[in-house]
């Protein structure tokens, strides 16, 4: 008996691609505010060292936040669609869009999946947490006299 498979939504593939053009314009926005930002501050180094500092403290620290939201945001979507798989025993569950003819797994394999997608979002969470203590942790013990 062949697998039962679930088809791609209609506009799955362009909201996959929009949002894949959205992450890079962001990237890229990014990268040019970045350089600016590193290049004022290497002329504020030259006239206030403390205060370039500070500034620069303020902004690993705000990219710390920065990565602790985008983690959990991550895992929390990844928890709930895999609470909700394992709620109805198939993997990916129903209203989940996908890009592209996916097999269904049913049953034990289905709880099997969604099992692993809660223990993946935990470390994904668990990344943010650290990830971000650590940046903090640090960035504070390097511009605090």
């Amino acid at each position: 008996m062949p697998a039962e498979t679930q088809t791609p939504d209609s506009g799955a593939r362009r909201r996959a691609a929009v949002a894949l053009l959205a992450i890079a314009a962001f990237g890229a926005l990014a990268i040019f505010a970045t350089s600016h930002y590193i290049s004022d501050t290497k002329l504020l180094f030259e006239e206030d060292p403390e205060r370039a500092l500070q500034r620069l403290g303020l902004a690993l620290k705000s990219l710390a936040v920065l990565l602790a939201v985008l983690l959990f945001a991550l895992a929390g979507w990844l928890y709930h669609l895999s609470r909700r798989a394992r709620a109805v025993e198939r993997f990916p569950p129903p209203g989940a869009w996908v890009i592209h003819e996916t097999r269904l797994l049913t049953g034990e394999e289905a709880r099997k999946k969604a099992g692993q997608g809660i223990v993946f979002s935990a470390v994904i969470a668990l990344t943010g947490v650290f990830g971000a203590a650590l940046i903090w942790y640090v960035t504070t013990s390097l511009t605090t006299p």
